[in-house]
């Protein structure tokens, strides 16, 4: 930097002087981005009196570490009409409700449960029909299972029927809801296509209940990278009286952001202190590095007046490694800059650039969505 004379003004060295400082927050972090796949299984529970609920375990794998299921919902509505009609499933919890004979409400089973506790359901609401019920979760991560029975009856041509086996209960819909703070979910369909007994080809898919299931739960888990722990149809021997689906989604990365500060460094020691201005319209451009290790350009902005920047998560930008490329400003020196951090951690390094200063900081590492 310039050595200063005895005699140099103060607004002689400010017109001289300037450092940068970019910011960039969150830590680094390497997770798991495997597609997320809930699988849900259904058992008859009854004998033929309707005095025993039915019986479902919900569980789900894949995802990252961050991922957990918020909310299930089990739809009986299977020809989605918007009223109960013939064939469709629903939730019978009260006397005087829809239904007949025996009711049950929704009641967790901890001792088949895994991982998720009574305390951890946090909410289930059945719509006035039965035909839709929703459970809302918390603390439910991959690999736990929730358990739980509620009565089934159907609804048939004449009559209710209090008794629905697995075929009767096939065609209902099943959807499972995600959160992660550095991914959002997009719908995947997983599909199993090898034939059922009798070379039978049935169209088995994520997001709808089967009587025969064994080779939609193996499509999943392959999907997922994970076994799903739930009973394999006629594992106990109640191939009949049981059904199951799944739901799965990709996880896509969220988008990150990157700001910093260009500022008049007046006692030259690479610190912005509250005294000190921000040099506002300095150009600093993003280049992201590629497949092939080469840095190429990503977007461009200008600092403001307070000589803020940011490249906002309205941009899109994808996690990954970046660097900064800042345009020396007229009628300043350069003092120096620092690197910013990503979730407390240091990120970055800085270069000189042709010039021989240090207007580059190079190698920052976002490895996760969502960051800053």
């Amino acid at each position: 930097m310039r050595k200063q004379a005895a005699n140099e003004t103060q607004a002689e060295k400010k017109a001289f002087l300037r450092s940068c400082y970019f910011e960039v927050m969150e830590q680094r972090r390497v997770l798991s981005a495997d597609p997320v796949v809930a699988g849900i299984t259904y058992v008859e529970g009854d004998l033929g009196q309707d005095s025993t609920p039915d019986h479902f375990e919900v569980t789900f794998e894949g995802g990252a570490a961050t991922t957990q299921l918020t909310q299930f919902v089990i739809n009986g509505d299977q020809d989605q009409n918007g009223v109960t009609s013939d064939g469709d499933m629903f939730f019978d919890i009260a006397p005087g409700q829809p239904g007949t004979s025996g009711s049950a409400p929704f009641q967790f089973d901890a001792a088949n449960s895994v991982g998720v506790t009574a305390n951890d359901v946090k909410g289930v609401s059945v719509s006035a029909d039965g035909l839709r019920m929703t459970v809302d979760v918390e603390n439910f991560e991959a690999g736990d299972k929730l358990a739980f029975t509620i009565d089934v009856d159907e609804q048939e041509r004449l009559k209710v029927d209090k008794i629905a086996s697995g075929v009767e209960f096939e065609g209902t819909f099943f959807s499972a809801t995600f959160a992660d703070e550095n991914y959002t979910f997009s719908e995947l369909t997983v599909t199993a296509n090898e034939p059922l007994e009798g070379g039978i080809i049935q169209p088995q898919q994520e997001g709808i209940f089967y009587d025969e299931y064994n080779n939609l739960l193996a499509a999943g888990e392959d999907v997922a990278n994970g076994e799903l722990d739930l009973t394999l149809d006629n594992e106990a021997g109640q191939e009949d009286r049981s059904a199951a689906a799944i739901d799965a989604y990709e996880l896509v990365e969220k988008p990150i952001m990157i700001s910093g500060t260009v500022y008049h460094d007046e006692d030259i020691d690479c610190e912005h202190d509250s005294d000190e201005d921000g040099i506002g319209n300095v150009e600093i451009r993003l280049q992201k590095l590629n497949e092939s290790g080469v840095y190429e350009d990503a977007a461009q902005t200008a600092t403001d007046a307070d000589g803020n920047y940011m490249f906002g998560k309205d941009l899109g930008l994808t996690p990954g490694e970046y660097r900064l490329i800042q345009t020396q400003p007229e009628g300043y020196l350069d003092v120096g800059a620092s690197a910013g951090t990503v979730e407390g951690t240091n990120s970055g390094d800085v270069e000189t650039d042709g010039s021989g200063n240090d207007n580059i900081i190079t190698d920052i590492s976002i490895p996760l969505g969502g960051t800053s």
